[in-house]
Parts: C-alpha cells; structure tokens; sequence
C-alpha cells in the first residue's frame, strides 16, 4: 500500500490551471503576506529612548525648527541602518541611503515641508530596500512604503505586548516564568497608577505615608502636552527602527501577473492601454496627419506673434494672447502622451507603418515646441505681472511634461514597459523635488519682483509688499532695496518699513535660539548687516 502524499503548492497550482478556464489563475497568492519581521532588540528601546530625549532637546518649546532637524534626521537613520543592517546590503538600499542623507542637510539650511516629507519617503522606501523583488517597480514599492506607514503607528504597542511573553526565553523555571509574565505588567501599571492617583489624591497619600520612601518622594511630572509630544515622536521612531511592516503586498499585486491567452503571465504595466481597442494602422497615419496640421498652425501662430513679435489682429491684445493660452497648451500636451502610448503600444501586435512611427515623432517636436511656447508665455505674463510660487510651479511643471514627452518617445524607440515609463517619469519627479529642498524660492520671487516693480521703473505691476511679507524672512533684502529708492511719505513705503521690522525681528528670534538656527538664516543676518550702512 503506497502512502498516499500531500500535493505540494507547485503540484497544486499545475492542477488547478489544467481545470480552471482559460485566462484564470485559481493559485495566485494573497494580496498581502504576513511578515513577522526581526524581534526588536535592548538596542532599539534604547535607541528610541535616546532618539526621544534627543527630540525633546531639540523641539520641545521653540515655536520655529532649524538646524536641529537635520541632526535628528541624521541620527534617525544612522540609527535605522545600524539597528537593520540588511537595508543596505543591495545595491539599490546602498544608493537610497546615499541620496536620503542629503536630506538633513536641507534641514541644516532652511527646514521646509516638502523636504520633509520627501525624507520620510525615502526612509520609508529605505525600510523596504533589503525587498529584492520592489527595487525595480516604483508603484509597488511605494504602495508598501505607504502600509509600512500606516501600520507602523501599530508596531510599537504590538512589540511591547511580545516583549512581555518573551520572558518565557529566560532560564527560569517554568513556574516562575509563568507566573511573571503573567504579572509583570499588570503589577507594574497599577504601582504606576498608584503613584499618579497619590499625587492627586490625598487619601490614597495618606495610605501610603507608612512607607519611607514615599514620604520622601516628589512627584514632578511633566505637563500632558509634553507627554503627548514624547508618545508622539517615540512612534513615530520606532516605525523606522523596526523597519519591518506587518503585510506587504504580494508578488500578484507587484507585477499584477495575469495570464496571456497562450498561457504565459504579462506584465499589467505593459497593458496599460488594453482597456481601449488598439487602433488600425490607417487610422493611426491618418490621425497623425491631422494632428500635426492641427499643431502646426498652432505653433505657426507662436513662431509670428510670440517668437517674432508681429502685430496681432484687430480686438486681440498682446496680454490676452499671452494669459489666455498656457494651460490649455499643457493639457494639449499631456493629452498627446496619452493618445501616443494609445496608438503605439509597446507590445502591440499589428505595428503602425513607417511613415506613422516618422510622423509622430514629427508631432512629440511640435508637442515639445508647444511646451516651449508655453513656458515662454508664463514667462512674459510674470514678467508684467509678477513671480509667484504657483507661477514658479506652472514651469517646473511644463518642464517635467516635456520630460515626459521625451520619455515615451525614447520608450518606444527602445521597445521599452509601461513599468519602465512609470519608473523614469517618477525618478525625474523626485529629483525635481529633490533639488527643490535646496532652493530659496522666497528669495528669487522677491528679488525678482522688486527689480521688475514699477516704482523702480520695471515694467511690472506695482510692488505687492503683503505678498513679500507673506514667504518669509528671505525678501527681507529685495525690501531693503525697495525702500532705498522708493518715493517717501508714501502708505506703501510705510508698510513696507514696518514689514521689514516684523521681518527682521522674526528672524532675530529664530537665529538667538541655538536649536532654530540655520545656515540660510545666518547669511541673511549677516546680509543684512552688511547692507545696513548703505540703506541708513
């Protein structure tokens, strides 16, 4: 009599496609796996608990953040790497960690939002590295960055709840083990909340007066904001000391694996477009056609009124042609991307001819000249109407949709995924942010709005000063230099004084402090000291 087996999972899976339909796949993995992750260690309580006196130190009582974020930051993550070295044993873990520790030096200049947020991004990401089946799909590595998120406001309770039954592990004998993880916690919370109720409660103050060293016991106990902030940054470290998420999406979720009518699984990132019907290659040369007569009569308008500067027609203004057509020449780009990767998939079966593949790259270089026209329209529009950030935006913005352009001609030169696009479209994204965490825009605005301010003879509009006012102690200089020649005994010339006061006493306040400090403000003083003479 034979033993009769167990099937094995692969056994399984070969079974269950010979009876499931076509197209189906009845042994795809859960959406997520359970991943119990390394125990936490003495190491990382101690290394919580240095990392949130060392917050406390830094954080707790200046209303304003400096230089001091960027040590904490740096101390985070050297210590997430020691505590888990294996984040850094891959080459793509090794790269990440190098351009997330440039990070904390944006802090040390001027602490902003975006750099902070694009930090613990890439700790996140950072916690994942050791994965080696995310390094090459952002999507996927980003939707487990996000749970690690999520989930790791979860990881410090659970820990602690483990490290209570893990006295079970101690050379003890059974009972005593028992009986202390049995009451180890619950005795240590009620002692604790004994000694809360007695500093309240002068009952329960005269119970335990017997014992000597209560009576010699002063409870100073820190105020509840104080606590709250400590919980707040001791959880929010220990998700990146731990670096270990409870669920991670599966392999089905990272490649969305999805059998191909011969039986071979295909990549969702390349099938992007499936959802519209393929068009014919006539229709494709046909549209290609009349998409680059449309788009040449567009740029034909650009290259006469905005490039040569010819007379427009009657009833047409210089400022509405300018204002008028920015963003729909952007959505008229971006909507060319789209209809490209429609109507030249990368795994198409029935290739469009020659002559549609010469056309459309015809029409990406008019779709890029109409980016560049775009941008050249921004670019007259602020320079009657002032910078802005959203303005300053609306160009990175224009650039990063000719990247984009670009890309996916490049994709389809080189008979790239849809993954691939997806991935270097995002990279180009992050570096943008990346190189942004170091750039004073508030500077550039004012100095450009001051010098192209008609009351020093620009041909901008007048100064608005509440705007300058408004982005910070950076336009304190661009001021400095409006009120060195601005008209006297204006209301403007007095508001804009009193805002460089304001101003200026902000940014005293801020540098006076050693954990505010930062390097931008310290050229700024010294900026201002320097042109103090001149302005008197």
């Amino acid at each position: 009599m034979t033993q009769p087996t167990t099937p094995s999972a692969q056994s399984l899976g070969t079974a269950g496609e010979g009876a499931a339909p076509s197209g189906s796949q009845t042994t795809a993995p859960p959406d997520e796996i359970f991943e119990a992750g390394p125990k936490p260690t003495l190491l990382h309580a101690a290394a919580a608990l240095a990392l949130v006196a060392v917050g406390d130190l830094f954080f707790y009582g200046p209303e304003d953040v400096g230089w001091t974020a960027g040590v904490f930051a740096g101390l985070l993550m050297l210590a997430m790497v020691f505590l888990n070295p294996r984040l850094i044993k891959r080459p793509a873990g090794l790269i990440l960690f190098f351009l997330v520790a440039g990070l904390p030096a944006s802090f040390a200049e001027s602490p902003t939002l975006l750099a902070t947020a694009l930090f613990v991004a890439g700790l996140a990401a950072l916690a994942l590295a050791d994965r080696a089946h995310l390094t090459a799909k952002f999507w996927f590595w980003a939707e487990a960055a996000l749970l690690l998120l999520l989930q790791g406001f979860l990881r410090l309770p659970i820990d602690a709840a483990a490290s209570v039954g893990s006295v079970h592990r101690l050379r003890l004998p059974t009972r005593t083990s028992e009986i202390i993880a049995i009451w180890a916690l619950p005795l240590g919370l009620s002692a604790v909340f004994m000694l809360l109720f007695a500093s309240g409660n002068p009952v329960i103050a005269k119970w335990l007066e017997p014992l000597e060293w209560f009576q010699n016991l002063e409870l100073d106990l820190p105020d509840e904001a104080r606590v709250v902030f400590w919980m707040a940054l001791l959880l929010v470290s220990w998700i990146f000391l731990r670096a270990s998420p409870f669920f991670v999406p599966s392999e089905r979720v990272l490649g969305s694996q999805s059998p191909a009518a011969d039986g071979t699984a295909t990549d969702a990132a390349t099938t992007e477009f499936k959802l519209f019907p393929t068009p014919s290659p006539a229709m494709v040369v046909r549209a290609m056609v009349l998409f680059n007569i449309v788009f040449a009569i567009q740029n034909g308008l650009d290259l006469e009124y905005l490039w040569g500067g010819a007379e427009l027609p009657e009833g047409v203004t210089f400022a509405s042609y300018v204002h008028s057509g920015t963003y729909p020449l952007i959505a008229s780009a971006l909507l060319a991307g789209a209809v490209v990767l429609l109507a030249f998939p990368s795994n198409a079966t029935q290739k469009p001819s020659r002559w549609a593949y010469a056309l459309m790259y015809v029409w990406i270089i008019q779709n890029v000249f109409l980016i560049l026209s775009a941008m050249q329209r921004m670019a007259l529009y602020v320079d009657a109407y002032a910078l802005t950030y959203l303005r300053i935006a609306a160009v990175v913005w224009m650039g990063l949709v000719a990247t984009g352009l670009i890309l996916i001609v490049l994709r389809i030169i080189f008979n790239k995924s849809g993954r691939w696009l997806i991935n270097t479209n995002i990279l180009a994204l992050i570096a943008v942010f990346y190189v942004s965490c170091f750039v004073d825009f508030a500077r550039h605005i004012a100095d450009y709005n001051v010098a192209n301010c008609r009351e020093l003879g620009g041909r901008g509009v007048p100064l608005d000063v509440k705007y300058l006012r408004k982005i910070g102690t950076s336009s304190i200089p661009a001021l400095n230099k409006f009120l060195s020649v601005a008209p006297e005994k204006t209301e403007k010339r007095r508001f804009a004084r009193y805002s460089v006061s304001v101003l200026e006493k902000s940014l005293l306040k801020s540098q006076s402090d050693w954990r505010t400090w930062t390097f931008r403000g310290d050229r700024l003083m010294r900026e201002i000291a320097a042109d103090a003479p001149q302005s008197q």
